[in-house]
């Protein structure tokens, strides 16, 4: 049994739609809130199950590729997706999730959940920051000329990404994913609004490209390295794996047709923010108690 002992009570039956439940409302309020459903997956996870928490992170990094396939096939679908992002994106990435799961190998799991940990703190910061401090500023990208390190976004008005700039978040990205398996929405997107100077509806599909990107690389890379195939786990894949990708597939294309219709974001986001300090309490507990 891999599931917690406080819900020793409900059938297998019960387990499993408990995980599409929760696997569906991380996706609704990650995607709804605009930060992705990785945020939230691990600490769900940790709190239902007890499996390994490097097991937790590689099915993590599935819900969060599932999630951002959709999120990108829908860009492109609206003629929204940027191809030379993607290949950037992909030239960087597959050494970085290289590094990053043989460094992840090389460490601990109570590191890893204290980088986790860091993570989710800095993320409810950003969160508030994001939403009381950015959204009241109209961000501007200043005329540039176009250079060969520039990539083209916008023809009118001219709009453009640099190469390095790019290049540098796509190593964030993938280096998160390798290590934890949240995705790197959460910092992608201020670094495109803050540094880069993009808007919000610039950035996500960029966003999006790139955590697609790196998960993918990550669930191909990660089996083949180290002493243990994730995807050999046949009852985590089939009783945790399995319903929780349908919950979070389901949550994920809910959002997408919800979100036009809520007004007061402001009351998912601060859902968002307490079920991630409450995930945070549960996991210092454990880091302390173990």
């Amino acid at each position: 049994m891999f599931f917690n002992s406080a819900l020793s009570s409900l059938s297998p039956v019960g387990y499993i739609i408990l995980l599409l439940i929760f696997a569906g409302a991380v996706a609704f309020l990650g995607n709804l809130s605009g930060v992705g459903g990785g945020v939230l997956h691990i600490p769900v996870m940790v709190w239902v199950l007890t499996i390994p928490v490097k097991e937790i992170k590689f099915v993590s990094t599935i819900l969060v590729f599932a999630s951002a396939l959709i999120s990108t096939a829908i860009s492109a679908i609206k003629k929204k997706l940027n191809y030379p992002v993607i290949l950037v994106a992909l030239v960087v990435a597959i050494p970085t999730v290289f590094f990053g799961n043989w460094l992840n190998n090389k460490i601990n799991e109570r590191i890893t959940t204290i980088i986790i940990v860091v993570l989710l703190s800095y993320i409810s910061i950003q969160l508030i920051i994001n939403q009381y401090l950015l959204k009241k500023k109209t961000v501007v990208q200043k005329e540039l000329v176009k250079k060969w390190y520039h990539i083209v976004l916008n023809d009118n008005p001219p709009k453009y990404l640099n190469i390095f700039s790019l290049a540098a978040i796509s190593f964030i990205a993938a280096m998160i994913t390798s290590l934890t398996g949240m995705g790197g929405g959460v910092i992608i997107m201020p670094f495109l609004l803050l540094f880069v100077k993009l808007n919000i509806k610039d950035s996500t599909p960029i966003s999006h490209s790139i955590i697609m990107i790196t998960s993918l690389l990550a669930i191909i890379i990660e089996p083949t390295m180290g002493d243990h195939n994730y995807f050999l786990d046949t009852p985590v894949m089939t009783n945790v794996l399995v319903p929780m990708l349908v919950g979070a597939v389901g949550g994920t294309i809910s959002a997408i047709f919800v979100k036009k219709y809520i007004k007061q974001e402001n009351i998912i986001l601060w859902i968002l923010i307490i079920l991630i300090w409450i995930s945070i309490v549960k996991m210092i507990v454990d880091l302390v108690m173990g």
